[in-house]
């Protein structure tokens, strides 16, 4: 009887030790298909930063036209500037640019006083009244001949151009791309000073793709009066800039 319980106690030692055996391997079984791609611990890494940038020529621009008079009444300020700014404006869609959007952005009126010695309070001597539009245009090449028209019509406020991009998204894209070339560019420097090879990024990241500025020209309106030949405008170049930061793995 003793042999046969001693028996028994054997079969149940080997059953659990072999339910800690399975258990091992539960626990400590061959990697799976995510521990394969996890990096060990200790691999080495490169963190860079690559920057792209694209030149283009401008596509739009647009024009800020003004006018200012000044008369004895509110009235006959703001008369002055109406036909002003009015034939002007007629003119100007008369030379049927491209892409043409005409907007009033400032209309303002304001008396106009008189100081002097022994005065306590200031005195009205007349009122001033000017009016700004913004002239709009797809054609950058047309821009000297709405300036030209501003010019015969009275425009006397300092005048403001700007060229811009229609489409900004397509240079940007471009800036992106040459700025993730350039930064794998750097950690295969660094890898290879290193003895190492990029083994593969692991991470892309942008750091802020630049808006397109616009480019700015201005000129004062007595000085194109005075030049009785076509206004030249020269539009040069938008520049767009993007970043990006990129991790890579290195191995041998």
């Amino acid at each position: 009887m003793t042999a046969r319980r001693t028996g028994w106690k054997g079969v149940v030692s080997a059953a659990i030790v072999g339910g800690l055996a399975i258990g091992s391997l539960a626990m400590f079984g061959a990697a799976g298909p995510e521990d394969a791609t996890r990096p060990a611990p200790d691999a080495t890494r490169v963190n860079v930063v690559g920057s792209g940038e694209v030149s283009v020529e401008p596509d739009r621009a647009q024009i800020t036209l003004g006018a200012t008079a000044q008369a004895d009444t509110a009235s006959d300020a703001q008369r002055q500037v109406n036909e002003i700014l009015g034939k002007l404006i007629a003119d100007v869609k008369d030379l049927d640019v491209e892409g043409m959007m005409l907007q009033t952005s400032q209309i303002s009126l304001s008396p106009v006083y008189e100081s002097g010695r022994g005065r306590d309070v200031p005195r009205i001597v007349g009122y001033r009244a000017s009016n700004t539009v913004m002239v709009r245009v797809d054609d950058v090449k047309r821009v000297g001949d709405v300036v030209d028209v501003a010019v015969e019509h009275g425009a006397n406020e300092s005048m403001g151009i700007s060229f811009q991009l229609r489409n900004p998204e397509r240079a940007q894209l471009e800036a992106l791309r040459r700025a993730v070339t350039t930064a794998r560019a750097k950690a295969d420097a660094v890898a290879g000073a290193m003895g190492m090879k990029v083994e593969r990024v692991e991470e892309v990241s942008e750091q802020g793709a630049e808006p397109p500025r616009p480019v700015y020209a201005a000129r004062g309106m007595e000085m194109m009066a005075m030049d009785a030949s076509a206004t030249p405008v020269e539009s040069g170049q938008i520049t767009v800039r993007a970043q990006v930061t990129m991790t890579c793995r290195l191995g041998q």
